[in-house]
């Protein structure tokens, strides 16, 4: 007698293929006779009516998040790190950070440099545009000349400073985390 041969994924995806098309079509009436049918397991092809999606296309590797996934939280990571807010890696967990750190060479761990939140916010270029609109129309309304404009810097105590971090930013670019703007 002939050993008998395994079942490989293949035929049983094809399998389930069959058996799915048939249930939407209405050739067989319920999920278990489809199953009998088709030689597939009751509970698989359940889910997979309810949409689930077969096993090639989810990460069996062990990562929690798909290709798309993936570049969307990276995405979310390098605009958050633009406007001097990178997340650190405290809320996702120890062994599943490395590996993505290590396949996004978009991304990299860097120690931050704290950055302060009015400087921050004057690098807008809308809060810079309406600056120096308000500064023109203050020098045209009192006829003041080039010559008597000063700069002057304003150095106050910072309140709820924070330090450096370890955090998740763009590669090739400066790693700043903005701390609170509190002054007095």
């Amino acid at each position: 007698m002939p050993p008998k041969r395994r079942n490989t994924a293949q035929e049983r995806e094809g399998r389930l293929l069959l058996a799915i098309d048939a249930l939407k079509k209405g050739q067989i009436s319920n999920i278990y006779q489809a199953s009998r049918i088709y030689r597939v397991n009751n509970d698989t092809l359940k889910c997979r009516m309810n949409g689930r999606a077969c096993r090639a296309e989810t990460f069996a590797n062990g990562r929690n998040l798909d290709h798309n996934e993936e570049a969307l939280l990276t995405e979310w990571i390098l605009n958050l790190a633009s406007h001097g807010f990178p997340p650190q890696k405290k809320p996702v967990g120890k062994k599943w950070f490395q590996p993505y750190i290590e396949r996004t060479p978009e991304v990299q761990m860097a120690q931050s440099k704290k950055y302060d939140y009015q400087r921050a916010k004057q690098e807008d270029p809308e809060v810079i545009y309406e600056h120096f609109r308000l500064l023109k129309n203050v020098v045209n309304k009192h006829g003041i000349q080039n010559d008597d404009i000063y700069n002057m810097d304003e150095i106050g105590f910072q309140k709820g400073n924070i330090g450096s971090a370890k955090v998740v930013t763009a590669c090739n670019s400066t790693k700043y985390h903005i701390q609170p703007g509190n002054r007095d």
